[in-house]
């Protein structure tokens, strides 16, 4: 299960506001429900204006920039809301969680949906959150495994603005970029030669934020997230 909860700016405030909102509500939805599940809230500094600039998005390129537009912020202008400026560096707080629906999933999966359409969370966008069953071609043991490695990776794989959901990432991206006018590094940013890398000040609060994170909890383990299950 995966979980967009919100883009805010890289704030310790704003950040804890969404990573508070998510844990109640994940809590309320799954929890309640006496579902055992075990995963991690995950932070990935994202930049909206280089996703808009990159000319011929891919499918997964597009989907991300119009999810996150729709997980904005909104900031009052004359009178009206409005979203934020794109041109700052925000921060996608989320989760993945591997999630137990018991004996019967397909009647649980249905419960958890009504329950979040009951409750009127996650719904800024049809993609804020997705459920998915195990490969079943492989053994348990073995999507643990590709899941561990997934959802400890960091929201940012070396240090990088991910272009789209997932892991994958277009091999012709640094061309897009050049050919669209959205480089960096011609504008005085921190990066050197690589465009799709975050910058110095991106990347130290980035390591404040996930710092704090852990912190919550006096074994530093503030960004685990789950419920123990009954049923």
């Amino acid at each position: 299960m995966t979980i967009l909860q919100a883009v805010v700016e890289p704030s310790e405030k704003k950040v804890s506001t969404a990573v508070e909102a998510l844990e109640g509500q994940f809590q309320t939805i799954i929890g309640d429900l006496g579902l055992w599940s075990r995963g991690t809230i995950e932070l990935e500094m994202v930049n909206l204006t280089i996703l808009e600039k990159i000319s011929s998005l891919s499918d997964n390129e597009a989907r991300k920039l119009n999810v996150l537009t729709e997980l904005g912020e909104l900031q009052e202008f004359m009178g009206l809301m409005v979203p934020t400026s794109k041109s700052i560096t925000r921060v996608l707080v989320h989760c993945h969680v591997v999630v137990d629906l018991g004996k019967t999933p397909e009647a649980t999966e249905e419960e958890i949906r009504k329950r979040i359409k009951r409750k009127g969370y996650w719904k800024k966008s049809k993609y804020q959150v997705e459920i998915k069953g195990l490969f079943k071609n492989r053994a348990v043991s073995t999507n643990l495994n590709k899941i561990a490695a997934y959802v400890v990776k960091g929201g940012n794989e070396n240090l990088r603005y991910n272009a789209g959901f997932g892991r994958d990432l277009a091999e012709d991206l640094e061309a897009k970029m050049w050919r669209a006018g959205t480089g960096r590094k011609d504008k005085g940013a921190e990066t050197i030669e690589d465009e799709r890398g975050l910058t110095v000040a991106e990347v130290k609060r980035l390591d404040e934020l996930y710092v704090w994170l852990m912190k919550r909890r006096r074994d530093k383990r503030g960004y685990l997230i789950g419920s123990n299950g009954r049923v």
